[in-house]
């Protein structure tokens, strides 16, 4: 019933002596001039105007911007994180240095983990494929190659021992020989010395007595674990963990 006046300014009241008007137009009809000044800031809201003044002269914000460090937007060289990510969806897939579909694979990948550079997309599949191509000539590869049983990417569940609650994750590889099972870590850490492969084996090592005691319940018996370091020292070493 209030706004049936078209052409004409209609105002309401609001508390604290503010008001607010609408203007209904008839067909055809151009808008009029505001008779009225807008408030600066709403009766609700008088502790803060909902417009920010301009506390500080351009002069002043132009001298602040030009203090700051410029931003690199794209990194000089592919994240360690990426090609880590790289490498363990080849090796998940089990696809190495010769095969078609592996620069396909590793670039998929690298974009999913947000690189897009061409230039570092490049860069990341050579020293992804220069990882794979070192293990490919390691003992180790003979030997999951040839395994009776093979499984990339075991899901698992296990019980937290500290915090009593289920705690979930994925098994690298677990494979079977004919003189057991064998479970295996792949580490892409860049290691440039023998403390620094021993402080990995200690950070890591509980991680992957969880993975054996998941792998237990599954197939019945405990499996050897090892820990295979692709970059240690531009090689690979592969550490039993007992």
């Amino acid at each position: 019933a209030l706004l049936d006046q078209a052409g004409a300014w209609q105002r309401f009241s609001l508390p604290g002596d503010g008001q607010w008007a609408i203007w209904l137009a008839p067909v055809d009809a151009r808008a009029p001039s505001i008779p009225i000044t807008p408030p600066l800031a709403w009766p609700e809201s008088t502790a803060q105007s909902l417009y920010m003044p301009l506390v500080a002269p351009l002069s002043s914000v132009a001298a602040q911007v030009q203090e700051r460090r410029p931003i690199a937007l794209e990194p000089r060289t592919p994240p360690a994180r990426v090609i880590g990510e790289m490498v363990h969806k080849a090796l998940q897939r089990w696809r190495f240095p010769g095969d078609p579909l592996l620069e396909p694979l590793l670039r998929t990948r690298a974009q999913e983990e947000g690189l897009q550079n061409e230039a570092l997309l490049r860069q990341a599949v050579r020293q992804a494929e220069k990882l794979l191509s070192g293990f490919q000539n390691d003992p180790l590869y003979a030997e999951m190659n040839s395994a009776l049983e093979r499984f990339h990417e075991v899901p698992y569940t296990t019980t937290s021992p500290k915090a009593g609650q289920a705690a979930w994750g994925f098994i690298d590889c677990l494979y079977r020989t004919p003189a057991g099972w064998v479970l295996v870590d792949f580490k892409t850490d860049e290691l440039h010395s023998q403390p620094a492969l021993d402080a990995a084996v200690e950070e890591y090592g509980g991680q992957l007595r969880r993975y054996q005691q998941a792998a237990e319940k599954m197939i019945g018996t405990s499996p050897r674990c090892r820990m295979c370091f692709l970059n240690f020292m531009r090689g690979i070493v592969t550490i039993e963990i007992s």
